[in-house]
């Protein structure tokens, strides 16, 4: 966007009951007024949004002037987004509004988060014992916590970008040089825990890590439907969970409820990303407020957030002691 949230929030809002007459010059024509009817109107200098009611949720109209704030690649995106969401916002009942955090107020939620987890109860991180498998090949498996706390910390990340969608590659026009017969790869090593047993795992150091001195228990919702998230603290902070069992994904995968719910609660909705759960692994908790507005979006069944690790979020390191 071309310009900071702090700057959008703060841009002045006229509302008309009907279309607003404006005053157009055009040089061409020696200077002279034309005098046009428009429903919405995005001024440049003072930086102002003028629209009617009627043109609210006009993609033509209010979409198209806010798409103004956007690269030109991205502009049509902007618009049918707009409509979009006014037809979901007509469709749906007693939800809240979507709220976007400033700059300043994101920051502020993560220091609180990462001071949060510093003054947690529990000392030590422990899970349940694993069963030791001994198959010929030595299977990857899951830690057995007995670890601590060593060091939170803010990552301030970097601002969200566009992601554009990447150019289809040309086919060639003759034809290439023979593919070379190469040897089999080695079998992968297996794999001695379930993608189940990997999410408990994930889940039982969250729910320590997020015990903190002031804030309720965190509460498992992860069978039920239509929550949006894995857990939530009062029902107010909403908690998604994406274990991974080596090192921190370059991409996550959200739901449509999902994602309907973190744009919906803003700062409140919590994505985590546990890693290093293995074995060999150096263990990582990294808490991202506001996701869907802090991480890169690509649209697939879905939503796919990129380049996480560029993301501000409260980072989380344990000494990994047995």
């Amino acid at each position: 966007m071309a310009i900071p949230w702090d700057e959008l929030r703060d841009i002045p809002l006229f509302v008309y009951e009907e279309a607003f007459q404006v005053e157009v010059r055009e040089t061409h024509l020696g200077d002279a007024v034309i005098k046009v009817k428009m429903k919405a109107l995005l001024s440049q200098n003072p930086l102002e949004l003028h629209v009617s009611v009627d043109g609210l949720q006009e993609r033509e109209n209010c979409g198209r002037a806010l798409a103004l704030l956007f690269p030109p690649q991205a502009r049509w995106k902007i618009e049918n987004a707009w409509v979009a969401s006014w037809i979901a916002s007509q469709e749906s009942q007693n939800i809240e509004a979507m709220r976007f955090a400033s700059d300043k107020e994101h920051a502020q939620k993560l220091t609180e988060l990462a001071q949060s987890v510093q003054c947690a109860k529990t000392p030590q991180i422990r899970t349940l014992s694993r069963a030791d498998l001994t198959p010929e090949v030595k299977p990857r498996v899951l830690k057995s916590f007995r670890g601590r706390v060593t060091q939170v910390s803010v990552h301030k990340g970097s601002p969200p970008v566009l992601s554009s969608e990447p150019e289809p590659r040309a086919l060639v026009d003759s034809a290439p040089a023979a593919s070379q017969i190469k040897a089999a790869p080695a079998a992968p090593t297996p794999v001695g825990y379930s993608s189940a047993q990997l999410e408990q795992q994930g889940w039982e150091i969250l729910t320590q890590i997020l015990i903190s001195c002031t804030e309720p228990e965190l509460v498992d919702f992860r069978k039920r439907h239509g929550v949006g998230a894995d857990g939530a603290v009062d029902w107010k902070t909403f908690v998604e969970l994406k274990a991974s069992a080596r090192g921190l994904p370059a991409s996550v995968q959200m739901t449509n409820s999902e994602y309907q719910r973190a744009q919906e609660r803003g700062l409140d909705y919590i994505l985590a990303l546990v890693c290093g759960l293995e074995e060999g692994q150096t263990t990582e908790i990294r808490l991202i407020l506001d996701p869907t507005n802090r991480a890169i979006l690509r649209p697939v069944q879905g939503m796919r957030l990129v380049r996480v690790a560029e993301a501000p979020a409260v980072i989380i390191r344990l000494d990994d002691a047995k």
